[in-house]
């Protein structure tokens, strides 16, 4: 005799979850389980789920008892062990970084012949530079930094991204003078002014528009900079900043400025290196991908497209790896 399938109840606003996953999902695995979800609350049997969906009862069954005992995270997939990693994270970094000071000598270098020279499995480095993305006949020549403090650089703005200070500032700090701010949207009723540098930008508030005083980046403007930041939020709070290692912002008064307010810190990545600031690029396309075109009539909605779109960017999304075109 066959088994009865569990009965399966949901309330309307389990219901009005799955309908917006299944319509805002581009995984067609998840879709299929949201829907066998929505056809089983209405008395469907396996049976006639599977043909519907065009899957084995078996799978329908499975995802039923899933979502019972799991709800909707029960639905997604579990992580699985895997092959343990024959080199961990820092040992592949010091690989692809070896690989690019190779690349500086030899461009024309094969992975096959870097991974001899390199002493490790061809068919790995190979694994490693697709894992990454990273065509080596296509790598540009900033990206190839041969600084020994180019890696401890790298981590300490990462983790000031990773685990920020509570009710920070946070101040991009650049100097491109093509670039403006977006009028766009202005529904919040931001005003906005036209500057000749990023720096320029913050010398206005929203209340008073002031002409920008900074023309040109030298080192006298950028500690004049940043004493107006600190003249506007105060010498208690404390402030960092990420900013390229050009001499401006080594000069010896805004060495004095670090030593008199010991709680500020300046973090000078690598020169070239803004690309570190990933945070700040993923940010922009999750607003591309996941907002794009889409009304949103409830901060529920909102939420629940934000999170589907980074759990399915976990499973499958790549780290960046920047290459020339």
């Amino acid at each position: 005799m066959a088994r009865t399938a569990q009965s399966l109840l949901l309330t309307s606003k389990n219901k009005q979850e799955l309908e917006f996953l299944i319509k805002n999902s581009s995984n067609t695995r998840l879709k299929n389980r949201f829907n066998i979800i929505l056809l089983a609350s209405q008395n469907h049997s396996n049976i006639v789920i599977s043909k519907k969906l065009n899957i084995s009862p078996v799978q329908v069954g499975k995802w039923r008892r899933r979502y019972i005992k799991f709800g909707v995270e029960g639905l997604k997939d579990r992580d699985r062990d895997g092959r343990p990693m024959i080199y961990n994270v820092q040992q592949r970094d010091l690989i692809v970084r070896n690989l690019l000071d190779l690349l500086l000598d030899d461009k024309e270098l094969s992975i096959r012949k870097a991974a001899k020279i390199l002493k490790i499995n061809f068919m790995l480095l190979f694994r490693i530079l697709k894992e990454i993305g990273l065509n080596i006949k296509d790598v540009d020549g900033w990206l190839r930094q041969r600084g020994s403090d180019f890696i401890p650089k790298q981590v300490e703005v990462v983790a000031l991204y990773i685990n920020p200070p509570e009710n920070a500032l946070v101040l991009k700090v650049g100097y491109d003078k093509k670039e403006s701010l977006s009028k766009g949207d202005n529904s919040m009723g931001l005003k906005f002014a036209k500057a000749n540098s990023l720096l320029a930008k913050f010398m206005f508030d929203s209340k008073k528009r002031k002409k920008p005083f900074i023309k040109k980046h030298i080192d006298q403007n950028f500690v004049g900079f940043i004493k107006q930041v600190q003249k506007k939020y105060g010498e208690k709070c404390e402030y960092r900043l990420i900013t390229e290692n050009l001499s401006v912002h080594l000069n010896e008064d805004l060495k004095n400025w670090q030593k008199e307010f010991s709680q500020n810190k300046i973090n000078l990545s690598v020169l070239h290196s803004f690309w570190l600031q990933q945070v700040e690029i993923w940010l922009s396309v999750l607003a591309d991908q996941s907002q794009d075109r889409v009304i949103f009539k409830t901060s529920t909605e909102y939420s629940l497209q934000i999170m589907n779109y980074v759990n399915e960017y976990t499973e499958s999304g790549r780290s960046f790896s920047w290459i020339s075109r």
